[in-house]
């Protein structure tokens, strides 16, 4: 009996050190495996990659699109000279394609673009210094006029390519754009075109709206003097609006027309509910 007692407890000793032994082995590999990862993202974040942003922006078919490019600067091995191809199959770049931002020139860096019918090469350079995080240029296209509601065209970067001060290759991962076609919405009274554009013609129809220090509606459009006033008031006429153009109104007008490229575009919770220049501007 003495003998089976014993065997009994030996038997009980080995069970426990075989389930003692499972659980060293388990907390064993959960610390290696927390090592393991901990090491990966460190690795990670030392040596994440320089990246490329194209901004998605919404616009109505027929408009000018003003589209920012940005870059990420990585911790280690920044690149000091970017090449690259951006392209687009439905929509055409404007010339010259793109705009460096005043950002570039801070930083001692400059842009040269050579624009084709649906894409622009762009390259910038200047310097041994890396290039530092922030918009670099932006892209100008113009949206078909037969583009519909809801359509998305996207805007890819290609062939991109960075190079250190010693001119060693560098990984550059790039993210792409779009363009969204929204609802048309209702342009400005003073661009009877309907382009998205204040002509000079056109800013002197507000002109004359102006010096007759009261207008009123005619046909479709607007005529100086008292008259029929059934219709809605000028876009011009905002503050107040009165169904006169004051000095500031035309102003403003005057501005528009002087926008950067030539264009204006909607902007919810401006003064008159536009501002100057191209969509994303």
């Amino acid at each position: 009996m003495k003998r089976n007692t014993t065997t009994r407890q030996c038997h009980a000793d080995k069970g426990f050190d075989r389930r003692r032994s499972r659980q060293w082995t388990f907390a064993h590999l959960v610390n290696t495996l927390s090592i393991v990862v901990a090491l990966y993202a460190l690795s990670t974040a030392a040596f994440a990659q320089a990246t490329l942003d194209i901004a998605q922006v919404s616009a109505p078919a027929g408009a000018i699109v003003f589209l920012p490019l940005y870059y990420a600067a990585p911790d280690e091995v920044a690149p000091a000279t970017l090449v690259m191809q951006v392209s687009s199959p439905a929509l055409a770049f404007e010339k010259p394609g793109a705009l460096a931002t005043p950002f570039l020139a801070e930083n001692g860096k400059m842009l040269d673009c050579e624009p084709g019918n649906y894409s622009v090469s762009l390259a910038i350079f200047g310097g041994a210094n890396p290039i530092p995080t922030g918009t670099l240029c932006h892209l100008l296209l113009r949206v078909s006029p037969e583009a519909q509601p809801g359509n998305t065209f996207p805007i890819h970067s290609e062939a991109v390519h960075g190079a250190d001060s010693a001119a060693a290759y560098t990984t550059v991962q790039t993210h792409s754009g779009a363009v969204l076609i929204m609802d048309a919405p209702r342009k400005h009274s003073a661009d009877t075109s309907e382009d998205w554009s204040i002509s000079l013609p056109e800013l002197i129809h507000v002109i004359d709206l102006y010096k007759a220090n009261e207008y009123h509606c005619e046909d479709s459009d607007y005529a100086p003097g008292v008259g029929d006033r059934s219709c809605a008031p000028h876009d011009a006429d905002y503050s107040p609006q009165d169904w006169r153009v004051n000095l500031s109104e035309l102003l403003r007008v005057i501005q528009m027309h002087n926008a950067p490229y030539g264009v204006y575009h909607v902007k919810q919770g401006s003064e008159d509910g536009f501002a100057p220049g191209p969509f994303g501007y």
